[in-house]
């Protein structure tokens, strides 16, 4: 038996260190198995410790990282940070046992004072916690589920006003609500246990189980309805926490990629460039209806805005919707205003520089594109982006030589960082398209050819090598490659279709 203990003693570690790698939340384990030698009745003597050195010495640098990581200490000041810790210890203990409102994001009540109810309730309910294990030092169980509770989420539990979204969350919840719920299942067992023979208390504990299960099972039933997709969601969150910034963001992004506002933006594009946007008069109501949607998105991100200022996303995503809709002057601006909060923002920069691709402005979109790039010399998606947007720039200013020369450089740039690292088959893959689309079919067919002697069952790479050889005229090589690719991957439909023709 004691041989079968050591060999346990020694998987602990192991799979402790397993999960410390898939959540941290796993670092207060340690803590957890002196809780259950405590439990099962075991001395808490220098055996009990030293067994668990093993453990300690595996995972204790994943533990710190992890902690180091995510761990808080006291903000703008001590009594703020006394306020809030038992507010966090208290919000999860309110949500397991009454979780009336269950939204994706949680902020802080405000303001953070004793005098709102939130904080003040909070310190009277962790009295009432830390009075009752006092009280009931003997009821082993009823300790237990406390200390387990407290031990699991220990390092959760937050001093300060952080900025991140996971200020508290229903999902931290989960493993520290197994003490409580054995402690509630163990109060139903004792309750049949005195009163199972009694006809009228049996009736009254079943009847009194079969509606907490029935209550719960309804509640789980909705909730899963608001994760059915984004839209309900973030309308879910937004009903309670109506100006909760990300909520804001994110509702209008999922709004927006629907077909009736994405047709609204279409017919907003159109009323902006006759010239009638600001009077709307003598539009068809029909038009009016539609631009309005946009109008309301528009105000959604203005709203997230006002919440919070400082929130680089959403006025990003202003812009976006600005430059959509050809708002060209308050697109330029939403991107500024983005980049002054994130001046490295490759997005912000490459949507600046398209705005003024569309205004006809060559230098300062050059000046744009350029500055993503100075300020992320090392990114190559970025590199990939802006090789897309001069080539869209071309498309529609086919007269400016600047953007041909520039795209030339940035395709030169892109291509060297390729043969510079490690061969990668996905690297000269994206190399290729982009030789494609410059139309320099030549290295096209060097990229690809590379792509194939690191890969030679890259479907991609086959499948691009069979185009190239059927726009030459040379079927006979587009077939043999069009082959090699649905060999590779037989779903793969759309070299089937080329094969027919």
């Amino acid at each position: 038996l004691e041989e079968k203990r050591g060999h346990w003693l020694w998987v602990t570690p192991i799979l402790g260190a397993l999960s410390m790698l898939a959540k941290p939340m796993a670092l207060s384990l340690p803590l957890i198995l002196v809780l259950l030698d405590w439990f099962k009745g075991r001395p808490l003597n220098r055996q009990a410790f030293i067994e668990k050195l093993p453990l300690g010495i595996i995972i204790g640098g994943i533990a710190w990282i992890s902690y180091a990581a995510h761990a808080r200490i006291p903000g703008e000041s001590v009594v703020q940070s006394a306020l809030i810790w038992p507010w966090t210890f208290t919000f999860y203990l309110r949500q397991f046992f009454f979780p009336y409102i269950s939204v994706p994001l949680y902020r802080l009540a405000k303001p953070v004072l004793l005098t709102n109810p939130e904080y003040f309730l909070s310190l009277i309910v962790l009295f009432l916690v830390v009075l009752a294990v006092a009280r009931l030092r003997r009821h082993k169980w009823f300790v237990f589920a406390v200390l387990f509770y407290f031990l699991s989420i220990f390092f959760l539990l937050r001093f300060d006003e952080v900025k991140d979204v996971n200020t508290v969350a229903d999902r931290f919840m989960y493993l520290p609500g197994l003490g409580l719920c054995l402690l509630l299942g163990l109060g139903v067992e004792r309750l049949w246990r005195k009163y199972g023979g009694k006809n009228l208390a049996r009736g009254m504990v079943v009847a009194g189980f079969v509606v907490f299960v029935a209550a719960f099972s309804c509640k789980t039933f909705r909730q899963c309805y608001v994760w059915r997709d984004s839209m309900s969601l973030w309308r879910h969150d937004l009903k309670y926490f109506p100006d909760e910034p990300i909520a804001l963001n994110n509702f209008a992004i999922t709004m927006g990629e629907t077909k009736e506002f994405e047709d609204a933006q279409k017919e907003y594009k159109k009323v902006m460039r006759s010239g009638l946007a600001g009077v709307r008069k003598g539009l068809a109501p029909e038009t009016i209806r539609r631009i309005r949607k946009v109008d309301y998105l528009i105000g959604l991100y203005q709203k997230a805005i006002a919440a919070e200022p400082g929130f680089m996303d959403v006025r990003y995503n202003l812009g976006n919707l600005y430059a959509a809709v050809g708002r060209f002057p308050e697109a330029v601006e939403a991107y500024k205003k983005a980049l002054e909060i994130d001046p490295k923002s490759k997005d912000a920069h490459c949507g600046l520089g398209d705005v003024y691709v569309e205004v006809g402005d060559a230098r300062q979109a050059i000046f744009a594109f350029d500055q993503a790039m100075q300020l992320n010399p090392e990114d190559k998606d970025m590199h990939v982006m802006i090789v897309k947007a001069y080539t869209k720039a071309i498309e529609k200013n086919p007269a400016v030589a600047v953007y041909r020369e520039s795209r030339s450089s940035v395709l030169a740039r892109y291509a060297a960082m390729v043969n510079k690292d490690r061969p990668k088959a996905t690297s000269y893959f994206n190399l290729g398209n982009l030789y494609v689309e410059v139309g320099d079919n030549a290295m096209a067919l060097l990229a690809y050819r590379r792509v194939l002697e690191l890969d030679s069952r890259h479907s991609g790479a086959l499948y691009n090598l069979g185009n190239l050889y059927k726009e030459q005229g040379r079927f006979k090589e587009a077939l043999g490659f069009y082959q090699k690719a649905v060999d590779a991957n037989p779903r793969l439909a759309d070299a089937w279709l080329n094969m027919g023709v």
